[in-house]
């Protein structure tokens, strides 16, 4: 068998070199290998330029989380070679040549292409012009006006018959095995793009939930007695879907009473005779079902339950999706051949789940078991590839027996937060500016935008956060962390102060790198903690102080991905890190202390980015993100940082920025068709 070079060829052209800077594609990555094995020597033909700039349009996919991409977004690269190769000097322009130097305004090829399906579906009597030009003298000599029918035609189809290129056209007549015998499918019908794992994963889901919506699960009648009085209509009918529906989709924003909705779900299923040991709870990370966990057991305390009912949600174990199915390094320990004997699983936090995570989950459940997704429709999709919350949301609203409940009563105070969370999500961006003020200082109001853009003002705005949150004034967290010294272990109500401290400031960041990223971030507030102890330590090196979240999971030791907590030092000069609920460790209450020297891996958290506070909430919250633009400062991410707060928000950015953000939105999604 033929080893492929992962290594860029020594005779690679200049303008695949300026793409590949881009940063859509590696040197590394296995179809840029492929690529090079293939054309090497002959990377200026057609052919290599049809292949490269569909592998660039399919690895950008990937990033905004797409399993498929449209003819248009790979005519996008398509220009964007025109752009830079320029216009051939001598001799008759090939089809594709044409189309590259007759079609340059992208944003004309993103209104005419924007609804591709129909475009491919016009006859070809009246065909859809792609860029046509303005006029006769500003049309370039060669060429030539090409429809997509004409695309597909004439230039797609024939490359992939006769390409070594290991991509093939699919239809709803293939084999079974087409999919396992290519690296791309072309899908003529719906004119789009996929890499063959994904489409392969995106069909094997849809027949997997077909299967659990026609299979003989068992559903219960909602019987109102079950569940708390208090819930508001929408509640209720949340609690009924899980009860009547095979699978079951919840979604609302923070404040609108998720947590709530699965205790009352839990509650039904137990009061209708449910067994406890065939319900699991579960979360896509460690953190959040640690969190759902604790939070479940203190909705006992204010509930009117049955008794049966409470010690059920008190015993209740919530577990991560991968330990529920037993997915580590390896192939899962469930699967089709070893379900799971359970008959509900409700899952929180679902907007992060991937496809390829809930198919794996899919395969590992039998034939009656009921699936139960709650989240947030609008937050962040999950990092892979794939938005499966948004993908089950919107197949099931066309189908009568399984609607989707939308959660929209809002329980929190603070209007100013709400009225900006809706105003980002619906892209108003003269409402965003009504409810921001712009200043130059912080404390200007519960919701403000402090400009920020060179490095100067950024570094000096985070210095100023970091004095205001963490370290003025004889109450301010440093200062009790030092006060903590005087005994050797802190008390219940000392180690709740501690948290709730902690939690009344968060910084967090669109991006990891850069100016007012995470690792700006964090690194100017160890070195103004350090000034203020009179100390110096090295970067890696823990303090009275240091606020750390947890990397990896430990279940032997209870510890999760996410975790955080804040370290000190007691009156035997033992640093210690503090962390929320039971762990194995020094217990005080619902609070563990860990020697700090066994701590694995970890990194300090006064900063952190979006997507790592997905779950959590804190009072007063500085979105950093100045000179952030394209798709990682998008709608999500801000309407996701926005709804942590509680009570203040400052976003430290361009307001034009802002404006752009709240018009750009991550795709991720992804289209099921149930039946």
């Amino acid at each position: 068998m033929k080893t492929l070079s992962l290594h860029q060829p020594q005779n690679t052209p200049a303008w695949i070199q300026k793409l590949i800077a881009l940063e859509r594609l590696h040197d590394y990555d296995f179809p840029m290998a492929v690529f090079y094995d293939l054309f090497e020597g002959d990377f200026n033909s057609d052919e290599a330029k049809i292949c490269l700039t569909l592998l660039f349009a399919l690895q950008q996919g990937l990033e905004e989380g797409l399993v498929e991409i449209s003819i248009s977004d790979w005519m996008k690269w398509l220009n964007e070679l025109a752009s830079l190769l320029g216009k051939p000097e001598d001799g008759e322009p090939t089809k594709l040549e044409s189309l590259l130097f007759a079609h340059r305004d992208a944003s004309k090829l993103d209104s005419l292409l924007s609804d591709h399906t129909d475009l491919a579906k016009q006859d070809q009597t009246s065909p859809a012009i792609v860029g046509e030009p303005e006029s006769e003298n500003d049309a370039p000599s060669g060429e030539v006006d090409l429809s997509v029918d004409e695309l597909i035609s004439e230039i797609l189809n024939p490359w992939i018959e006769s390409t070594d290129f290991p991509i093939s056209k699919i239809s709803d007549s293939s084999p079974e095995t087409l999919p396992y015998q290519s690296l791309i499918l072309f899908d003529a019908k719906q004119a789009s793009f996929s890499f063959s794992r994904y489409y392969q994963a995106r069909r094997s889901l849809e027949k997997e939930l077909s299967r659990i919506l026609n299979g003989s699960v068992e559903t219960q009648e909602f019987n109102e007695a079950l569940v708390e009085s208090n819930l508001n209509q929408e509640q209720k009918l949340a609690v009924a879907a899980s009860a009547k529906s095979k699978l079951s989709v919840v979604s609302g924003g923070p404040g609108t009473g998720k947590t709530r909705v699965i205790a009352n779900i839990v509650a039904h299923y137990l009061g209708s005779g449910g067994d406890l040991a065939r319900l699991k709870v579960m979360a896509p990370t460690g953190k959040a079902a640690f969190r759902l966990g604790e939070s479940l057991k203190d909705l006992v305390k204010d509930s009117n339950f049955a008794e049966q009912v409470n010690e059920g949600l008190v015993s209740l174990q919530t577990s991560t999706i991968h330990r529920a199915i037993g997915l580590g390094s390896s192939s899962p320990k469930y699967h089709a051949l070893r379900p799971l004997n359970l008959e509900m699983i409700v899952i929180d936090e679902a907007s992060m789940i991937d496809l390829g995570l809930f198919l794996n989950l899919c395969n590992a459940l039998g034939e009656n078991c009921r699936i139960v997704l709650v989240g947030d429709m609008d937050q962040l999709p999950p990092v892979e590839v794939g938005s499966v919350f948004s993908g089950v949301l919107g197949a099931l609203a066309n189908l009568e027996q399984a609607k989707p409940v939308v959660l929209k009563q809002n329980y929190r105070s603070n209007v100013e937060l709400q009225a900006l969370a809706s105003a980002v999500n619906e892209s108003r961006f003269s409402d965003i500016e009504g409810c921001l003020s712009i200043k130059d200082h912080f404390n200007a109001g519960k919701v403000h935008c402090l400009k920020a853009t060179d490095p100067k003002t950024i570094q000096k705005s985070l210095s100023h956060w970091c004095d205001h949150a963490y370290l003025e004034g004889k109450d301010s967290f440093l200062n009790f962390c030092l006060s903590l010294k005087k005994s050797e272990i802190p008390n219940l109500d000392q180690l709740k102060l501690g948290f709730e401290k902690m939690k009344q400031y968060q910084v967090l960041c669109a991006t990891r790198q850069g100016a007012g990223g995470v690792n700006q971030c964090n690194e100017i507030f160890q070195e103004k903690f350090q000034e203020k102890l009179g100390k110096r330590f090295n970067r890696s090196s823990l303090y009275t102080g240091a606020v750390l979240i947890l990397l990896g999971n430990d279940y032997n030791r209870l510890i999760y991905n996410g975790d955080t907590g804040f370290v000190f030092e007691n009156s035997k000069g033992d640093l210690y890190l503090a962390l929320e609920g039971k762990r194995v460790g020094l217990h005080v209450d619902g609070f563990t202390l860990i020697p700090v020297h066994s701590l694995n891996r970890y990194e300090f958290a006064y900063a952190m980015t979006v997507h790592k506070s997905q779950g959590s909430e804190f009072q007063n919250v500085l979105l950093s993100a100045p000179n952030t633009k394209g798709s990682l400062f998008n709608r999500q991410l801000l309407y996701t940082a926005i709804t942590r707060a509680k009570e203040t928000l400052c976003i430290l950015a361009d307001p034009k920025d802002l404006a752009i953000a709240s018009q750009t939105v991550r795709k991720g999604e992804l289209v099921l068709n149930l039946s």
